[in-house]
Formats: structure tokens, C-alpha cells, sequence
């Protein structure tokens, strides 16, 4: 065989590469994923809404009016709240409307611990609620 020169090739990344994580984990197809586009088609005004038809989830509010997401658990358990991480890390105490939905972009939602991305199933949290993990987007 001869060797040939091939033209150049230039490639340009379509989206946030933070967001390699997002779409790594959708391609497992374990969980609910949205990203920018599919929020926006929705036309929702807060994370509540948006995953207020996910099957397994049960949103109510607390005495101030915050929006609390609890997580059915299976065969008599008591609903419990999923943990929240934010581009990667865990945010202790977070409610799922503390965060503005313009601000979101992509979410992840898994009902239970066997979804979760290992470096997400965190033995400090609660991970058998769940988690929902949030990306953000970049400023401008």
C-alpha cells in the first residue's frame, strides 16, 4: 500500500464541553434527560414543572411555598428526596426550584440508585431517592 495525503479536516464542537458528562450518560439511556432544546419546547417556567410528569416523582410544597421533589420508593417505602448535584457537584440542601430554569442546560433525572453515574452515586447523600443532576449554562 501507498500512502496518501488526505485534505485537511477541521472540526468544531457543536456544544458546551462541559456537557460531555450530560450527553455520556443519556447514551446509557438509564434515567430522564433534557437538554436546552427540550426545555425551551416545553415552555415551563421552573424545574418543578418540567419534571412534574416524570413518572415516580411527587412535587409539593413546603410551609414558604418552595417546591419540594420527593421520589417514590418501591413496595411500601416512604418517599424520600432525590440528591441534587450542580455541574458535578453535590449542592447539600437544595430544593429543586432554587435554582432559576434560564439558568439550566441540561438536567438529568434517575428514580434510584442503579441509574446514577458512579462518580454521582455519592454514600454521603441519598442515593437510593435518587438524584437529579443540573447543568448549567454559560453566562452570555
Amino acid at each position: 500500500m501507498v500512502p496518501q495525503d488526505l485534505p485537511s479536516l477541521t472540526s468544531v464542537a457543536a456544544t458546551d464541553p462541559r456537557l460531555s458528562e450530560f450527553y455520556r450518560h443519556r447514551q446509557g439511556g438509564i434515567g430522564y434527560f433534557f437538554d436546552r432544546h427540550e426545555i425551551d419546547s416545553r415552555r415551563v417556567q421552573r424545574i418543578s414543572d418540567l419534571l412534574r410528569r416524570v413518572p415516580g416523582t411527587r412535587l409539593m410544597n413546603d410551609r414558604g411555598g418552595r417546591s419540594i421533589m420527593r421520589m417514590s420508593r418501591s413496595a411500601g417505602g416512604r418517599d424520600c428526596p432525590p440528591d441534587v448535584w450542580i455541574d458535578g457537584v453535590r449542592a447539600v440542601g437544595m430544593n429543586v426550584d432554587d435554582m432559576p430554569l434560564s439558568d439550566v442546560e441540561a438536567l438529568e433525572l434517575y428514580r434510584g440508585p442503579a441509574g446514577i453515574p458512579p462518580e454521582m452515586n455519592s454514600r454521603l447523600g441519598n442515593p437510593a431517592c435518587g438524584a437529579l443532576i443540573i447543568w448549567t449554562r454559560l453566562p452570555g
